[in-house]
């Protein structure tokens, strides 16, 4: 017996289009949001696991007018109830991978782009750029996933994919990002712990790809934030802000962590960066509408005092 949740994909014409009565706030949005002079964004993945067009509105009533798309709120997931009651429970738990992972294969390679446009046009019906598409890749990613990626960021509308995944899987998408003219920027999580692990990544790699700095992961690894930006910043297309503890710690809320934030947020201020920066908040059972809030003022008060 399989059953498939489709997750972000439920959404109607009707959600759709109701976004659109906000984007006549835009304007006073854009004023919400950029702070000093910059312009801070809010991945949808700070509202999971609401379905894409809940996160839009989440987004946008929160005041921001640029996004970056998690793959959870627009790719199905897929389970598989175990068939083999009696057996192995390592068996079936093998089984539900093996097909899960099989089934999203399949989807990725057969769904119409028209799924990836009309998604692009929640965010631009809502008054919010969509500036990057956030793409997972497993280490068992095939060559046609990673190609079909590329086809689906341009289908939402943005030139830009924050890879994750193993450095050796991450380094095979060059070739892919030369071929379509578009960047991917590297994001880090445990196997990319520090400032040194990010340049063996990139090495030899071409000027379509770049880093994607999450300041969260790399402060609970014990990478320095504020020497990567320094050392990198050109090269550097996209932050996350999170607020993290050390020592692969957990997220919280703003200011309760040891993430750089501040010292990050006035570096970017006085240099005038102008790469897009979003935060990316992901504790389960938060109220994300109140955690996003909560991180926006936090960030207001660093920039304009």
């Amino acid at each position: 017996m399989t059953a498939v949740s489709l997750g972000g994909l439920a959404f109607s014409v009707t959600q759709a289009r109701a976004l659109g009565d906000v984007k006549r706030f835009s304007a006073q949005r854009s004023n919400v949001a950029t702070l000093a002079g910059v312009k801070i964004g809010c991945s949808t993945y700070t509202f999971a696991p609401a379905h894409l067009d809940e996160a839009v509105r989440g987004i946008a009533d929160t005041g921001f007018t640029s996004s970056e798309l998690h793959p959870s709120q627009i790719e199905p997931s897929f389970v598989m109830q175990p068939t083999f009651p009696t057996g192995s429970p390592r068996f079936a738990q093998q089984s539900e991978r093996s097909f899960a992972r099989a089934s999203l294969r399949q989807w990725r390679l057969g769904v119409p782009m028209e799924h990836f446009a009309a998604s692009g046009h929640l965010f631009r019906d809502a008054g919010i750029k969509l500036i990057a598409y956030n793409a997972n890749y497993g280490a068992d990613v095939t060559d046609a996933e990673i190609d079909r990626s590329f086809e689906m960021t341009k289908a939402l509308g943005t030139d830009l994919i924050t890879a994750v995944g193993p450095v050796r899987t991450l380094r095979r998408t060059g070739p892919f990002a030369r071929f379509h003219r578009m960047r991917v920027a590297f994001h880090n999580e445990d196997e990319i712990p520090n400032v040194q692990v990010f340049e063996e990544a990139l090495e030899g790699m071409s000027e379509y790809v770049g880093f994607n700095l999450d300041i969260g992961h790399f402060t609970s690894t014990g990478g320095d934030s504020l020497a990567m930006l320094k050392k990198h910043g050109g090269r550097i297309w996209d932050i996350h802000l999170k607020d993290q503890k050390k020592n692969l710690g957990p997220v919280v809320p703003f200011g309760e962590g040891d993430s750089p934030i501040g010292e990050v947020l006035r570096w970017i201020r006085d240099t005038h960066f102008t790469a897009p920066i979003n935060i990316e908040q992901e504790a389960p059972g938060w109220d994300r509408g109140a955690i996003a809030k909560q991180a926006l003022e936090f960030c207001r008060k660093v920039l304009m005092t």
